[in-house]
């Protein structure tokens, strides 16, 4: 659950940036990069992403394939390689769940 009334919920994030370092071994430093920009979709579920309807679920629920932006402003981080979040945003519930990150 979120911590505060109008901060969104983040579900499986934790799991999936778990399963990213441990697949991808990332260094530290853009590892924190990549928790800090998780604890911003809590306010800012669709920051510049371009959400995609989801066919058949629930209205207000929304497909995202995000950049992770602060590596994307500083792409000398993990070697220049962008950093991607899937994640699901559902406006009724004010959830997002998240699918995977990956390095690409």
């Amino acid at each position: 659950m979120a911590d505060w009334p109008d901060k969104w919920t983040p579900l499986r994030f934790d799991v999936a940036l778990e399963e990213w370092r441990d697949r991808e071994n990332p260094d530290p430093l853009v590892y924190a990069e990549v928790e800090r920009w998780c604890d911003s979709r809590q306010d800012a579920p669709h920051g510049d992403t371009e959400p995609l309807p989801i066919e058949g679920d629930l209205p207000g629920s929304y497909a995202v394939l995000a950049r992770v932006f602060d590596l994307y402003r500083r792409p000398v981080l993990n070697g220049g390689r962008p950093v991607v979040c899937a994640y699901e945003i559902n406006e009724t519930e004010k959830t997002l769940t998240c699918e995977y990150f990956r390095s690409f």
